[in-house]
């Protein structure tokens, strides 16, 4: 069913009042009611405290696991420690059995004879040297898991 022209003017005539209708209501609520004013400013207040509160639970959370990441590092430090101790004592008797078995073995000699390919030269074995020879810095052992 088709309206008469004059039918479809007066339609699209309303449709435009009533938008314009619309509008004016709109701004005029927004801008000069009182209460619509308190409310959405009420709403923008509770939004903000929403966000703090989230960013608030996000700080913890990055601090808790900047905390963890920090005991980490510092076990990790550690157990290093701890490692390379061990093996400085595994050389030191290395060496002592070595010394003992060229006394035995080498009764008449005045030198001890040690051979030096069977452990690491603790002139030149350190922590850091021992981390540099297998790919480490002294700053990046934080990153392994041991």
């Amino acid at each position: 069913v088709t309206l008469n022209p004059d039918a479809e003017f007066l339609n699209e005539m309303t449709k435009a009042a009533i938008r314009i209708q619309a509008h004016w209501r709109g701004f005029y609520t927004r801008n000069w009611n009182q209460k619509a004013k308190e409310i959405r400013c009420e709403i923008r207040l509770r939004r903000i405290q929403e966000h703090v509160e989230y960013l608030t639970e996000e700080v913890i959370r990055w601090r808790k696991e900047c905390e963890e990441e920090r005991i980490q590092r510092m076990v990790q430090e550690e157990a290093v420690k701890f490692l390379w101790n061990q093996v400085q004592s595994l050389q030191e008797w290395q060496m002592w059995m070595t010394q003992k078995q060229n006394v035995v073995l080498h009764p008449d000699a005045k030198e001890c004879i040690l051979p030096q390919h069977m452990f690491i030269n603790s002139s030149e074995c350190t922590p850091e040297s021992f981390l540099l020879n297998n790919h480490l810095s002294p700053t990046s052992r934080q990153d392994t898991h041991l």
